[in-house]
């Protein structure tokens, strides 16, 4: 790593140094918000203000007076604090199986498998692959008696790996009784297996998993329970990405009326019922089920770091927190910068976001109250995939979370930060996608110059950055360029302007080079490298002085050519009131070759369309011919409303008639009047309807050509 460590006085002095001599030969200096390219954290941050995770314990309890223990959830790295208890009914058969003794015994011996049970999220039992075991190791679960089993959740650390688990009676003949038809990605590095399935009673439950490297499959956590959970609850409830993939199959798998919890019949206990892991409280007649509710770390630190600049990651849903970061680095080079902060010290940047998904930030309970106007401690037990009340109650609170924990990120995290670079004299850079609760046209409006990325391959991710840079208004669309694993020096101008071509075409007008080493030592060659990541683009490449300097001269002129005027497209297309959205695809709305598209979300219909001559207009000038909707099942009223106005006033909207509206409290106050004014704006959903100056048309009733 060198002998100057991350952060150091003599580490800025070198930074400090490279921002006056920017300033000496007038070009501009950047720099990342931490150590790594992803994505905030450092040694600075204490575990209390790092991102954060819903954990939780329960026990089943006869009712009347009840005392007796409920032990603290598994935590991370020593960091537990509790937050609620809820109860609510339980089966006769649930409370037999309470407290069944388990023994845990694993293909890497039994020290590996006392791991499971220590408490600790930040231990893990280990099953090591390699050739020799076919990378495929084992868990096994033997219980005392037999045990009911209708849902199982496993949480691990390794790519790309897949798990069967099944069930046997006397511990030598298995049958299968699931796989895992998804794999989620709550963290980093994290994976999770979960799934619930027809009943299942044995004594012995045997997981099989098998890598796809020769590394060790760590395990954190194995949850089998004896009821049913909503289908890929983790999603539902932003413990990872809810994909189209995994809609399609929530969809197609319906729950029973009995498997939900009866809503009037959840308990809220209060804080002192539990002293020192015991639970001391009065309970109605009747077995319950007590969830003891907490939050913990999750653990997750900046990559790729140095060791002196490693540490955890800020929590992304509290701006206190980014303050803190930024202070801690940034803001301390802002400072020794003076006045050259904002002249050549001009750019910070949040790059590739990776570090997974936050499910809890301190006082969310009383955030959510706030927004929501309704008490989200009832519906705990649905953020750890318990169904409540109805489908649509379930969905509508679940919706209401993922949301809330959305948009705190996209305002606690990555508009803070532009708002400090704003207060520093500088322009922020970001990268609006990537793994977690991002909304990602939003967290491109939300910096001055959104970021996207193409490798020296088709990869060329784009659409997040042009479509957040065209409705926002941003004159500069950049892109992490070149990309590559293992160059070893083959590439070259010739091959790599195809890529660039194709970035251009897709609306990237900046590029950022990765990578280009400095080369402090004028005699070796070829130099300084970042290891095998990235084209290697610099001073020492045989290319540098003939090819390249052509290269750079047409990348100069195409970039300067690209940011005049202002983006044509024909087609406008709006992707919902659900906040953690991609931008949307020309395959997803069968928009023909020929046509171009942005996507936006509700605060651009608001704030920054209106209609004129029949067509959707920016305040730049860009319009849009049509508005097509897409995942417009569910909206918020407001919304409803909103279109309706731009159709009075000359917009043609295409899309299918929205059903319901979007979150509890509108579900229940709200329906009836949004069911009213869809049929006065969409008829009976089969031919256009003619809307004041505007029409709306039916998107099964469009033609695929578009003509």
């Amino acid at each position: 790593y060198g002998d100057v460590a991350f952060n150091s006085r003599e580490f800025r002095d070198i930074l400090l140094h490279g921002v006056k001599v920017a300033d000496q030969v007038g070009i501009k200096f950047g720099m990342h918000n931490c150590d790594g390219w992803s994505a905030s954290g450092g040694p600075w941050v204490k575990v209390e203000d790092s991102m954060k995770q819903l954990v939780w314990s329960e026990i089943v309890v006869q009712g009347g007076s009840v005392q007796i223990p409920l032990p603290q959830p598994k935590m991370r790295d020593g960091f537990y604090r509790d937050i609620a208890l809820i109860a609510y009914p339980a089966n006769q058969q649930e409370l037999d199986l309470e407290n069944t003794p388990v023994k845990i015994t694993c293909s890497s011996g039994d020290e590996e498998a006392a791991k499971l049970l220590d408490g600790e999220l930040s231990t893990t039992l280990n099953l090591p692959m390699n050739r020799k075991n076919n990378r495929t190791g084992w868990v096994l679960l033997e219980y005392e008696k037999p045990f009911t089993v209708r849902s199982v959740m496993l949480e691990h650390h390794h790519s790309g790996a897949k798990g069967k688990m099944f069930a046997s009676q006397d511990g030598e003949n298995f049958e299968l009784v699931t796989d895992f038809p998804v794999t989620l990605r709550p963290g980093k590095s994290t994976y999770s297996l979960e799934t619930s399935f027809p009943e299942v009673t044995a004594r012995y439950f045997k997981f099989e998993l098998t890598g796809k490297r020769d590394r060790n499959i760590e395990i954190n956590e194995i949850r089998l329970q004896p009821f049913k959970c909503l289908p890929h609850w983790q999603a539902q409830a932003a413990y990872g990405e809810l994909s189209g993939e995994i809609n399609s199959k929530i969809r197609r798998s319906p729950m029973d009326a009995t498997d939900f919890i009866p809503k009037n019949k959840m308990i809220v206990l209060k804080p002192n019922a539990l002293q020192e892991d015991k639970l001391d409280t009065q309970l109605p007649k009747g077995i319950w089920r007590v969830m003891r509710f907490g939050f913990t770390t999750r653990g997750e630190v900046n990559q790729p770091a140095t060791p002196a600049g490693v540490g955890y990651e800020n929590d992304k849903l509290n701006a206190e927190t980014l303050d803190k970061h930024f202070d801690a680095y940034v803001g301390k080079l802002v400072e020794e910068s003076g006045d050259l902060a904002g002249k050549s010290l001009k750019y910070a940047e949040i790059d590739s976001y990776e570090m997974g998904w936050l499910t809890w930030t301190d006082d969310l309970d009383k955030l959510f109250e706030a927004e929501m106007n309704y008490d989200l401690l009832p519906f705990f037990p649905l953020l750890a995939g318990r169904p409540i009340g109805d489908a649509e109650t379930t969905d509508a609170v679940l919706c209401d979370y993922r949301n809330l924990v959305t948009d705190l990120m996209t305002k606690n995290y990555f508009h803070r930060f532009m708002e400090r670079c704003h207060e520093s004299g500088l322009q922020s850079y970001v990268e609006p996608y990537g793994n977690g609760p991002i909304s990602q046209l939003q967290v491109g409006g939300a910096c001055d110059i959104p970021m996207g990325e193409f490798w020296a391959s088709r990869v060329c991710i784009a659409r997040p950055a042009v479509h957040a840079g065209h409705i926002y208004g941003k004159p500069v669309i950049s892109a992490e360029a070149f990309t590559a694993w293992d160059d070893k020096w083959k590439l070259h101008p010739y091959l790599l302007k195809d890529y660039g071509d194709n970035a251009w075409a897709e609306g990237i007008n900046e590029f950022v080079f990765h990578r280009f080493a400095h080369q402090a030592n004028t005699h070796v060659a070829p130099g300084m490298t970042m290891g095998s990541i990235g084209s290697h683009i610099d001073r020492t490449q045989t290319w540098w002085y003939n090819a390249g300097k052509a290269w750079m001269k047409y990348i100069q002129r195409g970039s300067y050519l690209l940011r005049q005027g202002i983006p044509v497209s024909d087609v406008l297309v709006f992707v919902g009131d659900t906040k953690a959205v991609i931008a949307s695809t020309t395959s997803r709305v069968k928009l023909p070759a020929g046509f171009n598209m942005d996507s936006c979300q509700s605060d651009v219909l608001f704030d920054r369309i209106t209609v004129k001559d029949g067509k959707l207009v920016l305040p730049e000038g860009t319009s849009y011919e049509v508005l097509i909707l897409n995942s417009c099942d569910k909206l918020h009223l407001k919304t409803l409303q909103r279109l309706g106005e731009l159709a009075e006033a000359g917009a043609t909207i295409i899309g299918n008639k929205p059903k319901r509206p979007i979150g509890y409290v509108e579900l229940q106050e709200k329906s009836a009047a949004f069911k009213a004014l869809a049929d006065q704006l969409w008829g009976n959903g089969k031919k256009p309807n003619r809307v004041g100056k505007g029409r709306i048309i039916p998107g099964s009733y469009f033609p695929e050509d578009y003509q």
